[in-house]
């Protein structure tokens, strides 16, 4: 299923929902009670690598469990990064394209699509 991004009327929160290509909205209401209306401009944005409506956003891929929160934060100091986790889910929060590219870059891990989604 493709992914088709929303965005607010104010323009400042955009989200990502998956729908099948024949029954996407044109509009979704959030869980604030908002309504987001269909924004192709932020979809090519996303696969332009300027997606700045998307982030930030919480990566379960260089998440850790929350137990082990305390102790990943201390090693990504000693990379010289400063990093945020989900305190529930343990998933870690990344502000933009560059930054998850660094970390992934850090950690070694690769992006299975290319870079084409971030």
């Amino acid at each position: 299923m493709p992914n088709y991004c929303y965005t607010t009327k104010d323009g400042k929160t955009t989200v990502v929902e998956f729908f099948p290509m024949d029954q996407r909205p044109k509009s979704i209401k959030l869980a604030d009670g908002r309504k987001a209306y269909r924004d192709v401009g932020a979809d090519v944005r996303g696969w332009a690598k300027k997606s700045a409506g998307l982030y930030p956003a919480w990566s379960d891929a260089l998440g850790v469990l929350p137990s082990e929160i305390p102790g990943a934060t201390k090693e990504w100091a000693r990379a010289g990064e400063s990093v945020e986790f989900h305190p529930v889910t343990g998933d870690m929060k990344i502000n933009g394209p560059r930054e998850k590219q660094r970390r992934r870059k850090i950690m070694g891990l690769v992006n299975k699509d290319g870079g084409y989604a971030d």
